[in-house]
């Protein structure tokens, strides 16, 4: 059966990251270049971006080393990099200055997974859905962990939540589908390996031909 996948802070949590001023940051501040960063790191996962998001992250942290954002877009990078402990530790930064930053919580969440701290990674999924109870990738992070534990009710309500935050999002359908199909309900799974085929994810339909008739 297909492995989990994954996506959490690779692309899509970076992308997620939001920038939130109540006025446009003055140019040259540290909100400002963390702002860049954020938006570079938007761009995709190639060296040269992640360098560049490096750069204003670094720029932003150089000017005030209280910029939980900056610190947070460094963790990102590093976690790209596979620099797992030195992402951690900045998404502890990021944290420790702002304890309500959810996608550091994710970020840390995914550091503390790769490196097989699954406990650990459950409870700072559960600290980022306190805290944003509309995070999806939250949601779809905590369902992936839990999945590894084996708890596969447990990550089919997390998919579930996931889903109805955003209905396109078609990694959870193929978790989700996964999760039920070692629950030895097929026909969920092969529902969701359909939609998640329709939404991009090509490998769903090599799951159709193992399983489904």
């Amino acid at each position: 059966m297909k492995t989990l996948r994954r996506i959490l802070t690779i692309s899509f949590l970076a992308f997620s990251i939001t920038i939130c001023f109540s006025q446009p940051p003055q140019e040259g501040s540290s909100e400002y270049y963390s702002g860049l960063a954020a938006i570079w790191i938007r761009l995709g996962d190639t060296p040269s971006i992640n360098e560049e998001a490096l750069k204003y992250a670094n720029k932003a942290i150089e000017l005030n080393n209280r910029n939980s954002q900056a610190f947070a877009v460094k963790g990102y990078v590093n976690l790209r990099k596979n620099l797992y402990r030195a992402a951690i530790s900045d998404f502890d930064r990021a944290i420790s200055i702002d304890s309500q930053n959810d996608f550091a919580y994710v970020g840390r969440a995914n550091a503390r997974e790769s490196t097989n701290n699954l406990q650990g990674a459950l409870s700072d999924f559960n600290s980022a859905i306190r805290i944003n109870p509309e995070n999806s990738i939250a949601y779809f992070g905590r369902g992936v962990t839990k999945a590894q534990l084996k708890d596969y009710r447990g990550a089919i309500v997390d998919y579930n939540k996931s889903i109805i935050l955003d209905p396109e999002f078609a990694e959870a359908y193929f978790n989700r589908a996964i999760a039920r199909a070692h629950l030895r309900d097929w026909n969920g799974a092969c529902l969701d390996w359909s939609k998640a085929g329709e939404l991009g994810i090509m490998a769903a339909y090599d799951e159709i031909r193992k399983h489904c008739r």
